[in-house]
């Protein structure tokens, strides 16, 4: 029975938060008809006890009830340890559409320290093998970059190719094989430069040091670019097989430059012509 009134309650929240979400006319990002307005601290509206407040109790909000429909008023923040939490006020008002007139006409009130529209909450992507936030994560620097605000704009595309130039890249790890480029323009195994760029095979990528179509690493002391590759786009949502990824729908073109180095700018105009233009170079794990 808990589980079902779990379920129940998660199941109408999002249904309300989809609702509210949708319901937004005048500003997407922000909640219609609610403002915040701080109050400045040398001026207390009155000795309130809890959240609710008496709109007729508040002379910053009670002139202006009839002209922006002003139908509640509230301390969302109310705390007893903290007087000026307490100094914080959310206001409905019905004029939806005068929120910027309203906040106006707040603002030139004495009273006031400053007041602006409510911020709509919303829920943000979670691959399921982000884990939580703790310096024992591997994903950890996914929450220094805020990564879960950039996955709500853009998870990366398979149209956008990344060339990882690095020690070597293991083309087989469990967490990338499903995000390695594969060259449309070649035939594997049949010894012949099939796009006619200049390399033979090179289904993946190429290996620069030794001049030949295998990028993989010889031994396991080259992690390396096996690592930034995951940093870059390992497959992600896969519960907890390896880690989360920034780009993770981005196809990664692994490139062995382990030493001795052949010039590697050719890499790049070797690329099929349909990678070209949405194509990035990591050299070292570093952007280019």
């Amino acid at each position: 029975m808990k589980l079902f009134t779990r379920f129940a309650a998660l199941f109408v929240g999002l249904t309300f938060f989809v609702i509210s979400a949708q319901g937004q006319t005048i500003y997407p990002a922000y909640n219609d008809g609610q403002v915040y307005i701080k109050i400045r601290n040398n001026f207390p509206l009155g000795k309130f006890v809890g959240k609710d407040v008496d709109i007729s109790t508040a002379p910053v909000v009670k002139a202006l009830v009839a002209k922006y429909g002003i139908t509640r008023l509230q301390r969302p923040f109310y705390s007893k340890r903290s007087a000026e939490l307490g100094q914080i006020y959310r206001v409905y008002f019905s004029q939806h559409a005068k929120v910027d007139e309203f906040i106006a006409e707040l603002q030139k009130d004495a009273t006031v320290e400053y007041a602006e529209k409510v911020p709509l909450m919303k829920i943000t992507l979670t691959p399921t093998d982000l884990g939580t936030q703790s310096w024992s994560n591997g994903n950890w620097s996914l929450f220094r970059i805020n990564a879960q605000a950039a996955w709500d704009v853009t998870t990366g595309s398979t149209n956008t190719k990344i060339a990882i130039v690095d020690n070597a890249i293991q083309t087989t790890h469990t967490d990338l094989t499903g995000n390695i480029w594969v060259n449309p323009g070649e035939i594997a195994g049949n010894n012949v430069d099939d796009d006619g760029n200049g390399y033979v095979d090179d289904i993946n990528g190429w290996d620069a040091a030794d001049n030949d179509n295998n990028p993989n690493p010889p031994n396991t002391t080259y992690d390396h670019g096996t690592h930034c590759s995951g940093i870059a786009s390992a497959r992600t949502n896969n519960g907890t097989t390896g880690v989360a990824a920034i780009g993770y729908n981005c196809k990664i073109m692994a490139v062995k430059a382990t030493t001795p180095v052949v010039p590697l700018l050719v890499r790049a105009d070797a690329m099929p012509e349909q990678c070209v233009p949405w194509s990035y170079v990591v050299l070292g794990g570093l952007g280019l």
